[in-house]
């Protein structure tokens, strides 16, 4: 019933019980000096001895800000991102650790908000892609992206994802999409 997975303890449901994974963290705090915490959050180590550190609190209202800003229209190309992700995976195009959805829920989060300015429709799509693979692409650019929560880099310091990796990504599904 129970299985351990990187990660997380994925609990099996059964007639009493529903589905759950349960992620085993610590508080992780910044300090702002010796005695004040400035911002705190988590930090879990998977099995493979990674650590990793995230703020969800910051992560929430940080996307919800800017899904408020854009008349709801960040979260949606966010979406139809994501789909389009699970749909090249579904036929064979891309391998399905080439884009978390936590990568691309963060790429789409750095862009101008001006590109969600407007009815969603494929245009402002693939203007959000296009912008995206424009900036994975200049290295000065790309290396100044953040992670939702605005507190954690994404790429700087980072081993596990790359602007290449994105580029990648992008190419295909501005290709794809068109």
């Amino acid at each position: 019933m129970v299985e351990r997975k990187d990660k997380c303890i994925k609990i099996n449901e059964n007639t009493y019980r529903v589905r759950a994974d349960v992620v085993p963290t610590f508080e992780l705090k910044r300090l702002k000096n010796a005695y004040e915490t400035s911002v705190k959050g988590i930090k879990l180590i998977s099995d493979e001895g990674k650590s990793i550190q995230n703020f969800p609190k910051q992560h929430k209202t940080n996307g919800e800000d800017k899904n408020q800003r854009t008349n709801s229209n960040y979260k949606s190309v966010v979406r139809v991102i994501k789909n389009l992700k699970n749909n090249l995976i579904d036929d064979g195009i891309i391998d399905e650790k080439l884009m978390p959805s936590f990568f691309i829920e963060s790429l789409v989060w750095n862009i101008n908000d001006t590109y969600f300015y407007g009815t969603l429709n494929r245009k402002m799509i693939l203007n959000v892609l296009e912008k995206l693979k424009s900036d994975m692409d200049n290295e000065s650019i790309a290396i100044e992206y953040s992670e939702i929560n605005n507190l954690i880099w994404l790429f700087k310091g980072q081993d596990r994802r790359s602007p290449q990796q994105a580029s990648e990504f992008l190419t295909i599904a501005i290709k794809e999409f068109k």
